[in-house]
Formats: C-alpha cells, structure tokens, sequence
C-alpha cells in the first residue's frame, strides 16, 4: 500500500486550518455577545493525544515515552464540568485538561 505523503500533510495542514477558523469565529462570536449584554461562555479545547482505558499496547508505550497525551476519562470530565459551571480560561491546552477544573 502506497501513501502519499505530500497529500497526508495537506489533509493535516487543511484540517489544522478549519479548527484555527472555528476557534476564531467562537471567540468572536462570545465577544460579540458579550459586548452586547449577554451571557455566553465559549471553551476551546485543545487535546493532543486521546488515549482510552483499553488502547493498544503501542499507544500505552508511546504515552509512557513522554507523547502529550489525555485520557478520555479526565478529558469528558473537564468539558463537563466547565459545561455545568463555566470557567474564567478559555482556551485549554492539553495540559491544562490534564489538570482539570
């Protein structure tokens, strides 16, 4: 089986590239709302690696070499958490769904 590499990063760089429009647009969007008198909360969540309870034996091995990654578990935590009671940071790396609200 042959991959073409050039379109793999192509696919990456497009996909990379919706995500930065969405992120902007909903930060603009809450802005907008907020400048206006409402209440909206917008989070941006930015996990690198999802990693489940039952992963291969190749995904364990790469978290366990230091691959920044986050356990679904913790991850679906924080979104609802800050989904019941909101939150001052915005933006989340993955680092910071590590730690959790």
């Amino acid at each position: 089986m042959y991959i073409n590499a050039d379109c793999v990063w192509w696919t990456l760089e497009l996909m990379r590239s919706d995500q930065g429009e969405v992120e902007t647009a909903l930060l603009e969007f809450a802005a907008e709302e907020k400048a206006g008198g409402g209440e909206v909360q917008v989070m941006v969540a930015r996990p690198a690696f999802v990693v489940g309870g039952e992963s291969p034996m190749w995904i364990r091995l790469l978290v366990l070499a230091g691959v920044a990654s986050v356990r679904v578990e913790r991850l679906a935590e924080t979104l609802l958490r800050f989904a019941e009671r909101g939150g001052e940071r915005v933006i989340w790396e993955n680092a910071d769904l590590n730690k959790g609200l």
